[in-house]
């Protein structure tokens, strides 16, 4: 995987990645609309971010919901814990209103920029843009880059700009290219790793050379229906029930490299060549070989966080540890940075999600309890990756629309 910017800038970087659903549905997406025929005329611009449950689409959270009608509204942008904070930077990104214009004391209508984004004229409109995630916070499969490309994409299309460039030939490096822009407004730091996986469909290698600015290419790595269909078949991913927020171990992870040690360099170089070991085992259909190399990947990456970092918790230990000796997978990795989340395996072949559970409940609930808190999943490739859908609005008006799960399918 690549490392965070500051590294990749210094180094260059490499990821091999692939999108998948989860039990059968894209667990991310964005909606926007423009708001013009209520009475009164609407104003001002609804934010909302929503938790969901994968299976049945309910709410699962108190939703995170602002209304800006200020230009001071937008202020706390960089602050990733406060209300709405991805799609306040959004906004900004797309250029609602200049970046040095958003200051706690600009107490200016926020009306007028919301007619000239929407392209209204003197008509006044309001704008909503919602985004909702069927995953749990702190996953560790991207969830915020990967919205925050959803975001983009749904705002750009509602309102008609094109500031990412998604339209262009170079489509997917420009969607990367404004998520990570998008990221370092929200001081959340992070790579690109997460919008190439997750928006980019099927398996690719994505590389950034050594060089400011930072510069991606992205290669598509095509697999045969047999490739995909064991895949399908042998990917499993569990929630470890503990969340964890990517910027506390990459300030980890940074301040080793800063070091510069031999340990590290090595490590990096290792991580960079393994995407392409990777990439070339799956395209070769050697699904044990991935599994191996998704297991060296996790080695690493604990190397380069340091292993007093918390970024391998006890339970994950264990579980790996115990499917490897009774030879039910062949591979595995925490996603993300680690520390909690999601941990994905890939199974031997022959065996499968059942043989996991049931070798949980024979053998690791009494090694270790923690694990009575995962939740285990399907995961299958997505060689879609991001799509954008027009959506007939039915109301017309201010009322919200009603969530529809066949959103995510």
């Amino acid at each position: 995987g690549p490392p965070p910017p500051p590294i990749s800038y210094e180094h260059g970087g490499a990821v091999a990645g692939l999108a998948i659903r989860l039990d059968g549905k894209r667990p991310l997406s964005a909606r926007c609309r423009i708001i013009a025929s209520a009475q009164p005329a609407p104003t001002g611009i609804k934010l909302k971010s929503e938790g969901r449950d994968l299976i049945t689409g309910s709410s699962t959270e108190v939703d995170d919901a602002c209304v800006l009608s200020k230009v001071s509204d937008l202020a706390d942008f960089r602050s990733p814990m406060s209300s709405c904070a991805l799609l306040k930077c959004a906004l900004i990104y797309l250029g609602l209103v200049p970046l040095v214009e958003v200051t706690p004391e600009n107490d200016n209508d926020l009306q007028p920029y919301i007619n000239k984004f929407c392209q209204s004229g003197t008509y006044n409109v309001g704008l909503e843009v919602i985004s909702t995630s069927l995953l749990p916070k702190g996953s560790g499969l991207g969830t915020s880059s990967i919205l925050g490309g959803c975001v983009l994409a749904a705002i750009e299309k509602c309102v008609g700009a094109n500031v990412t460039g998604m339209g262009s030939p170079n489509a997917d490096e420009n969607i990367v290219g404004a998520v990570l822009t998008l990221e370092q407004l929200m001081t959340t730091g992070g790579g690109w790793q997460d919008q190439v996986n997750g928006l980019v469909g099927g398996l690719k290698v994505g590389k950034s050379a050594q060089s400011i600015p930072l510069r991606t290419s992205i290669s598509r790595v095509p697999l045969d229906e047999d490739t995909r269909e064991a895949l399908d078949r042998r990917i499993v991913l569990a929630f470890s029930g503990q969340p964890r927020l990517a910027k506390d171990i990459l300030v980890n992870v940074l301040r080793r490299w800063g070091r510069r040690t031999d340990e590290i360099t090595k490590t990096l170089e290792e991580l960079v060549a393994g995407a392409r070991e990777a990439a070339d085992a799956a395209q070769a259909a050697d699904i044990d070989k991935v599994g191996e190399c998704l297991s060296k990947y996790w080695q690493l990456k604990k190397v380069m966080a340091g292993l007093d970092s918390g970024v391998e918790p006890r339970v994950v230990a264990d579980v790996l540890s115990i499917l490897m000796e009774q030879n039910a997978i062949v591979g595995g990795s925490l996603c993300g940075a680690g520390g909690g989340g999601f941990l994905a395996v890939i199974t031997c072949e022959g065996k499968g999600l059942s043989d996991i559970l049931n070798i949980v409940d024979d053998s690791i609930l009494s090694v270790n309890k923690d694990v009575s808190l995962f939740s285990w999943h399907k995961a299958t490739v997505d060689e879609n990756g991001l799509v954008v859908q027009v959506v007939q609005d039915v109301g017309g008006d201010s009322t919200e629309i009603d969530f529809d799960l066949s959103w995510h399918q």
